[in-house]
């Protein structure tokens, strides 16, 4: 059961809540950089696929937008949760190493010799200060929130640099803005113009400042969005692969395999045979706020 849950009223919001979790029904995805916490027992979840396990008291961070379900937690267990939307992230700049791993389907995390005993305090602080009209205590707990997780990263990544380029917060905002609009359209026919529009801007300067930001091009950013929401229906229904195909976006079957097999290591068949139906499910206790702000399922 879930307690003291942030109100988010639009997906530009960061949310912190605690609570109980319950395994969930199916993968769900959402274009935050989220971090979870476990105080009592270990976390397993299916990440991408990939079978993950977070110790308890191990703060740990992922790109939301891959498919994620938790599988195993024992009864009981307390948690917390914190999203931080993609365009507050990136206005941190953080090394860029850090930004990179998370945008490419990796957990950053602490580690079981990293951990810090008072993680569950600041998670508690920071929703009992976004539960309030008081603005000054909204901007304490962004810059708390920032300070733990260049920590965190730096933990990680020892001696990264902070991001030098983009030159200024209208650039991540630009950027971050493109990579909202393509989560929200990606099952679509989607152009450099048509994306480009949505800011707007000039096609080629578009491209060029998404891969400054995110380091990755406008197309490959389209494919990985793609590729996630085929992982999470190959896992969660049994929709024929080539109906997959077209619901996600991709134009043909070959540029479908192309591009999955790549970013998988495996067939869309095969990926399905390794993990559809291999998780056990359970009925999630309360409102589930992760599907209740899902933006990038239909």
């Amino acid at each position: 059961m879930l307690e003291s849950l942030t109100p988010r009223t639009d997906p530009s919001m960061l949310a912190c809540w605690h609570g109980t979790p319950a395994l969930m029904e199916r993968a769900h995805r959402h274009d935050d950089i989220e971090f979870n916490l476990a105080m009592d027992s270990d976390l397993v979840y299916i990440v991408g696929g990939r079978r993950l396990t977070f110790a308890p008291g191990e703060l740990v961070a992922f790109w939301a937008a891959i498919p994620h379900k938790l599988i195993h937690v024992a009864p009981g267990t307390h948690m917390g949760w914190l999203y931080v939307p993609l365009t507050t992230f990136l206005g941190w700049r953080v090394p860029a190493a850090g930004v990179m791993a998370l945008l490419h389907g990796q957990s950053v995390r602490t580690g079981r010799a990293g951990r810090q005993k008072g993680d569950a305090d600041l998670l508690r602080r920071w929703q009992a200060d976004l539960s309030t009209d008081d603005a000054e205590l909204h901007r304490i707990a962004l810059l708390e929130m920032e300070a733990r997780v260049r920590r965190l990263i730096h933990q990680s990544f020892p001696g990264a640099r902070e991001t030098d380029e983009p030159g200024g917060h209208r650039s991540v905002e630009h950027a971050a803005r493109m990579a909202q609009f393509i989560a929200a359209h990606f099952r679509e026919p989607l152009t450099a113009e048509r994306i480009a529009a949505s800011v707007p801007l000039h096609p080629h300067y578009a491209m060029s400042l998404f891969k400054e930001v995110l380091g990755i091009t406008l197309n490959g950013y389209i494919n990985q969005c793609r590729v996630a929401e085929a992982q999470r229906l190959l896992i969660t229904t049994d929709r024929p692969v080539t109906e997959i195909s077209s619901a996600v976006g991709f134009g043909s079957q070959s540029s479908f395999y192309a591009h999955f097999t790549e970013a998988c290591d495996a067939s869309p068949g095969s990926y399905r045979k390794a993990h559809h139906g291999s998780a056990p499910f359970a009925s999630v206790a309360g409102d589930d706020p992760l599907t209740v702000i899902d933006r990038a399922s239909p």
